[in-house]
């Protein structure tokens, strides 16, 4: 669940910082899950891919040239695979450091924010940290803060307030409304 929907099911910002403080050590994040889904995908059509490959070999090639070439066209249709996998991995693990990070600087909304940032300086580490991150969202902290949550703000309520007591009434304000209270039941 996003920070949002926690909010929206009435907890505080303590209970949601205990709850996606969780989410690492007994959850899996659905980023983490769709990139090992991914990567199983990419396994089985890379397996069923070579497969193919293996039995049109056999058919059509009974020599031993036209059998090389055709190994050698294969492997670098596996090696173009791979590193197109490989690039696809590595984006989607940026992009989910970005929104982890974003969603770490309370960013409303994620995908805006994203959308005003230059993508082309940001960079993860092989340690798995961003570089050229933490100083776009500053700026945009600085330029555009209404796309960050920066806390509850305090409003400060005039007029009555529930719950409190007001000014306690004087004796003679009692005794002027007693008085007139007994004077409204005499007449009858």
């Amino acid at each position: 669940m996003t920070k949002d929907e926690l909010k929206a099911l009435g907890l505080n910002d303590d209970q949601i910082a205990k709850v996606t403080a969780d989410y690492g050590k007994n959850y899996v994040a659905k980023s983490q899950f769709n990139a090992k889904l991914e990567e199983l995908k990419h396994a089985k059509a890379e397996m069923e891919a070579r497969n193919k490959e293996l039995d049109t070999l056999k058919k059509n090639n009974t020599d031993n040239d036209a059998l090389s070439k055709e190994l050698e066209t294969m492997k670098q249709a596996a090696k173009t695979r791979e590193k197109e996998y490989k690039d696809q991995m590595s984006k989607m693990k940026l992009d989910f450091a970005v929104e982890t990070e974003l969603s770490g600087a309370k960013a409303k909304n994620i995908k805006a924010v994203k959308a005003l940032l230059s993508m082309d300086n940001v960079k993860l580490d092989d340690d798995g940290k961003l570089t050229g991150l933490a100083e776009q969202v500053e700026g945009l902290k600085k330029s555009d803060g209404y796309l960050f949550d920066n806390g509850p703000a305090q409003t400060a309520a005039n007029g009555i307030h529930p719950g409190e007591s007001g000014d306690a009434p004087t004796a003679s304000a009692t005794d002027t409304v007693a008085s007139q209270f007994g004077k409204a039941l005499d007449g009858f």
